[in-house]
């Protein structure tokens, strides 16, 4: 089974400062059949956490990952004026 999306819930008031965040709950799995199947890593037992969870494409989540390891690896040095 192949990773699809990343799932995670959606807790108000739960960071710093009283912000909103995302917990990473699971992974939805596609079988070979095409039926999605879900594996939970955490369940919040927030009191805040009203149940919903989103799943975000696992593609995305791989792309950011390689475009931020690109951009830290190439920094644009042309137009430094630093002599050494």
């Amino acid at each position: 089974m192949k990773p699809t999306h990343v799932l995670r819930a959606y807790i108000p008031g739960a960071g710093p400062e009283g912000k909103a965040r995302y917990l990473t709950v699971g992974t939805l799995f596609t079988r070979p059949d095409g039926t999605p199947v879900v594996k939970l890593d955490c369940v919040p037992t927030d009191g805040r956490w009203q149940g919903w969870v989103n799943a975000y494409p696992w593609e995305s989540r791989e792309k950011a990952a390689t475009e931020e390891k690109k951009s830290a690896a190439k920094p644009d040095l042309s137009d430094d004026d630093i002599p050494f």
